[in-house]
């Protein structure tokens, strides 16, 4: 697990109700990617192995979400403004 392997690290989940990702996969229409519910299979994550330190509700335009991720890594200060 990476946090055996690095002292300081953070993780972060984004993430989105399975309406909204199925909506944006079905969008994208790429033939070479997994069927749409294999893909949507993939996507719980969490529980024992993984917990992620900070999990972003990727729901908003794409630059609400990006801010979302720097105001998250600025917070914990993983970066320096």
């Amino acid at each position: 697990m990476v946090r055996r392997r690095y002292a300081h690290v953070m993780t972060i989940l984004v993430t989105a109700p399975t309406e909204i990702l199925a909506a944006r996969l079905t969008a994208r229409d790429r033939a070479s990617d997994s069927s749409l519910s294999e893909r949507l299979g993939r996507r719980d994550v969490t529980g024992e192995t993984y917990r992620p330190d900070v999990i972003i509700n990727n729901v908003d335009a794409p630059d609400r979400g990006v801010r979302k991720l720097l105001d998250a890594v600025y917070a914990n200060g993983v970066l320096a403004g």
